[in-house]
């Protein structure tokens, strides 16, 4: 007699290690040749791009570049605030211990910046890169569907729920716009522009992903006054859209996308009079995430045969559901003042802040999100000479989402700043209005069996005793029908009728079970 297993493959995710790790970069800067020296340094700020991602056996390489954006002011005559990026390349490994088909998605950010001005045209810069993600291992499972070539064959099915990656999104689009200033100045020189990506609104629909989305740009430059050059800040909101086609996206599927400015490059033009009042825009949008999709199948997880000993060959595999992907919003309100001994605010220039996650947690019924804000604040001071100043804070938030889900969850969270407002109370003190969008992709550790193999342990010579063996047993709390047949080599169909039970899901416990059957056993040779 021969056994055939009927399989239908899947491919499984399984997560196999999550990681935090650092690394340290130290690099001395020099001012350019065309701009002057270096007074006081106001604001330092690293835009981590990574450029390439590789796993080369157990190891996974990491490689980019952080570019600092340096904002000083200098001892030249008239407009003092000056401005400069620099490009410092970094590379990291992180050990992934196993081998096979491992992805990697990470998570970069700036965790401190500290620097040393040495003199008016070098400065040394010290900061510390933290690194978060997860490895996953695909893998093909042989999930057991069927199995023929035995008539009473007894067979336990059961519906697994999975949740594997479906696509990894990695793509560009650029965003182009003139601007014109109105009721401003006419614009002599661009000191620095600032920008941030928006998500308004991405849908997923059969074989395409569109996005809309806008870029928040922020500009100082040197404006032509009427008597003397002005220091000016504008800002623009660009709209965009851009459209992913791919055959195997699906309106179903969960999804998380990053939009992330990579570079920014802007142009001053004249109008039809001559004036420099016309700013051309463009940004590159780097978009990387991705999309995540359930399997659901009926498996064969146990089986046995009244008349047949048979042996099965098992295997645990590991695996997850998505049991969570919600976006929500948390406002943090907060007052901040000068530090001690600073000159008070005349004007504010800009504003620029992200996002460090802390810590993630469940507590109770409740995904705990903390983290904290940190915010910097460039402004003009009071005085004659028109200096200029800032304000570092670290703002603080925490925020839950409460769960319907029972047992272990693990998860991944992702957050921004989608608006900041503020109001100068006086010249010492601020009042901010800072909203975050958070993303929060929650899993749950899916643990089923599968059956490799199935062997017949004997093959000939069926004898059948000729009077029937009657036990009773007593249902233990943990027991279930299926462990009780199996047990005793009967089916469960056999168990209901011999005890006239006519629900089977509710069967109290301590019921005495008889259990009447024909000794069959199989005999070698």
């Amino acid at each position: 007699m021969s056994l055939e297993l009927i399989k239908e493959y899947l491919e499984v995710d399984q997560e196999i290690k999550r990681f935090t790790t650092q690394t340290i970069i130290e690099e001395n800067v020099i001012v350019p040749d065309y701009k002057p020296d270096m007074d006081k340094v106001l604001s330092i700020r690293g835009a981590i791009h990574v450029n390439n991602k590789v796993i080369e056996g157990n190891k996974f390489f990491i490689e980019g570049i952080v570019d600092f954006k340096i904002l000083y002011e200098s001892l030249n005559e008239g407009i003092r605030l000056q401005y400069f990026n620099m490009e410092v390349p970094f590379s990291h490994w992180v050990e992934a211990e196993e081998e096979g088909d491992i992805q990697g998605i990470i998570q970069t950010r700036m965790e401190y910046i500290d620097h040393e001005l040495i003199n008016g045209r070098k400065l040394n810069i010290r900061g510390v890169l933290g690194i978060q993600g997860k490895f996953t291992r695909r893998e093909q499972v042989p999930a057991l569907t069927g199995i023929k070539g035995l008539e009473d064959i007894q067979s336990l099915p059961n519906w697994v729920k999975i949740t594997t990656i479906g696509e990894k999104i990695n793509e560009q689009t650029m965003v182009m716009e003139e601007v014109v200033l109105e009721d401003m100045p006419p614009v002599l020189e661009i000191i620095k522009v600032s920008g941030k990506i928006l998500e308004n609104d991405i849908k997923l629909v059969e074989g395409k992903i569109m996005i809309n989305g806008s870029l928040e740009v922020g500009i100082i430059y040197i404006g032509e006054g009427e008597e003397e050059q002005e220091v000016k800040y504008v800002e623009y909101k660009l709209p965009f859209g851009h459209f992913i086609e791919n055959p195997s996206i699906l309106s179903e599927m969960e999804y998380q996308l990053s939009l992330n400015l990579k570079e920014i490059l802007t142009q001053v033009k004249t109008n039809q009079e001559g004036i420099f009042n016309t700013i051309q825009i463009e940004g590159i949008v780097d978009i990387r995430g991705t999309l995540y999709k359930d399997y659901e199948i009926e498996t064969i997880v146990d089986a046995y045969s009244p008349s047949v000993q048979i042996s099965l060959k098992k295997e645990r595999v590991n695996c997850q559901e998505m049991v969570l992907n919600q976006n929500f919003q948390t406002i943090i309100k907060e007052n901040i003042s000068t530090p001690i001994g600073q000159e008070g605010i005349e004007d504010i220039l800009s504003m620029e802040g992200f996002v460090i996650i802390t810590n993630t947690q469940r507590v109770t019924d409740q995904w705990i999100v903390e983290g904290v804000v940190e915010i910097e604040i460039l402004y003009q001071k009071f005085g004659e000479e028109k200096g200029f100043e800032s304000i570092r804070e670290e703002l603080p938030f925490r925020q839950g989402l409460d769960l319907d889900v029972k047992g272990e969850v693990y998860g991944d969270v992702w957050a921004n700043i989608q608006h900041m407002d503020y109001q100068v109370l006086n010249p010492h003190e601020i009042e901010l209005k800072i909203m975050l969008g958070i993303q929060c992709q929650l899993f749950k550790p899916i643990v089923f069996t599968i059956i490799n193999d199935i062997e017949e342990l004997t093959e000939i010579l069926e004898e059948e005793s000729k009077e029937a063996r009657i036990s009773v047993y007593f249902k233990q709390p943990d027991d279930s029908l299926w462990e009780i047949a199996k047990r005793y080599r009967i089916t469960i169909e056999d168990i209901l009728y011999q005890n006239e039970i006519a629900n089977s899901e509710n069967i109290p416990d301590y019921t005495p079970i008889i259990i009447s059957k024909k000794d069959i056993y199989k005999l070698n040779g």
